[in-house]
């Protein structure tokens, strides 16, 4: 759903650089582009708040450990050791 919205925002916008391009659009035109961009907007909107909100949940997942755990965690994780980036 959010991928649908960011790409409908992404022909929003599209579309109403070509309205402001167009010298000749009249009042109709801009109004139908600035409801589509408007629209457009509001559901990027939702997508960054969901997306808050998703990653402050993890956060508060991530963060309940405490530091001796995540320690011995990235220890037992060879790709998580300082050596094996070369």
């Amino acid at each position: 759903m959010e991928e649908e919205q960011l790409n409908d925002a992404d022909a929003a916008c599209r579309d109403g650089q070509a309205v402001l391009d167009n010298s000749a659009a009249d009042a109709d035109a801009l109004r139908q582009a600035l409801e589509a961009s408007n629209r457009a907007l509001n559901d990027v909107l939702r997508v960054a708040d969901s997306r808050g909100d998703r990653l402050a949940a993890h956060e508060e997942v991530t963060s309940t450990c405490d530091d001796n755990e995540r320690g011995s965690q990235d220890g037992d994780d060879p790709r998580l050791r300082a050596d094996a980036f070369g």
